[in-house]
C-alpha cells in the first residue's frame, strides 16, 4: 500500500466513497501497467505457460549457442600478432571485401552481442519455471537466500495490528487484546527504527499478526530493511 503522507491537508477534497478501480503495480519496484507489459517478453511472451516454457527453453540453449560461435570466430584468428589476432576478433576488417567482408562484420558484431546475449540467458533462467526453481534452491542452500521478516505476534501482544505493550488508547495493556494503532503509528515506529522513503506497508493479514514494513529501493543494498510493527 503506499506510504501514507506525514500530513494531512486541512480541507480534503470531498469524495463519494465509490470504488474507482485499481492501478495494478508489478513487484515491489512498483512497476505501472506498462513496464509490466514490457516485462512479459522476456518472462513468457505474453502467451502464459506455454510461453514461458518456450522462453526456459530458448534460454537453456542460447548461452551454448552463443559460446560455440565465440570459439569458432576466435579460432580463425590465429594468424599474426596477439595485438592484431585481438583487433582481428573484436573489429571489422574494413579492407576487406566480398565474402571475407561479410564474416569479419558478422564476426566482430557477434562478440560484441554475446555479452548481452549471455546476460540475457542468464536472467532468463532465474526467471523460468524449472531452473529458476533450482536457483532458488541453490541459494538457500548456501545461506544466501533474501531474508524475510515474518508478521506473527506470539504470546500476550497477539492482538490484531498491535503494538507492543500498547492498549486502544495507546496505554500498557499487559494481558489484553490490543487494538489496530493505525497506520500513522506503524509509520512513526518505523522511522525511529531508521526505515526511510520509499517503504511499503502491509496491514495484518488477521489477529495474531503484526504490520510488515518494508523499504523497497533497489539501488543500494543497505536500503532493503524491514520491521514489524
Amino acid at each position: 500500500m503506499p506510504t501514507p503522507s506525514a500530513s494531512w491537508p486541512s480541507s480534503p477534497t470531498p469524495t463519494r466513497g465509490r470504488y474507482g478501480g485499481a492501478l495494478e503495480q508489478y513487484g515491489t519496484s512498483g512497476a505501472l501497467p506498462l513496464r509490466t507489459w514490457i516485462d512479459d517478453p522476456h518472462r513468457n511472451l505474453h502467451l502464459g505457460d506455454t510461453g514461458r516454457l518456450y522462453s526456459e527453453l530458448a534460454a537453456s540453449w542460447l548461452w551454448v549457442i552463443t559460446g560455440g560461435g565465440l570459439v569458432l570466430w576466435i579460432a580463425r584468428r590465429r594468424e599474426g600478432s596477439a595485438k592484431r589476432k585481438l583487433r582481428a576478433t573484436v573489429l571489422p576488417d574494413r579492407s576487406a571485401t566480398g565474402r571475407r567482408r561479410t564474416m569479419s562484420f558478422h564476426g566482430s558484431v557477434g562478440v560484441w552481442a554475446a555479452l548481452g546475449l549471455f546476460f540475457l540467458s542468464a536472467t532468463g533462467l532465474t526467471w523460468s519455471t524449472y531452473a529458476g526453481a533450482n536457483v532458488t534452491d541453490f541459494r538457500a542452500s548456501l545461506g544466501q537466500a533474501t531474508p524475510a521478516v515474518s508478521s506473527a505476534v506470539g504470546g500476550e501482544h497477539a492482538g490484531h495490528g498491535s503494538m507492543q505493550g500498547m492498549d486502544m488508547g495507546g496505554s500498557s495493556g499487559k494481558g489484553r487484546e490490543s487494538a489496530d494503532v493505525g497506520v500513522d503509528a506503524v509509520l512513526k515506529a518505523a522511522r525511529a527504527e531508521g526505515l526511510g522513503n520509499p517503504v511499503e506497508i502491509v496491514p495484518p493479514a488477521g489477529p495474531g499478526t503484526a504490520y510488515a514494513v518494508s523499504q523497497i529501493q533497489r539501488s543500494r543494498l543497505e536500503k532493503q530493511d524491514a520491521a514489524r510493527c
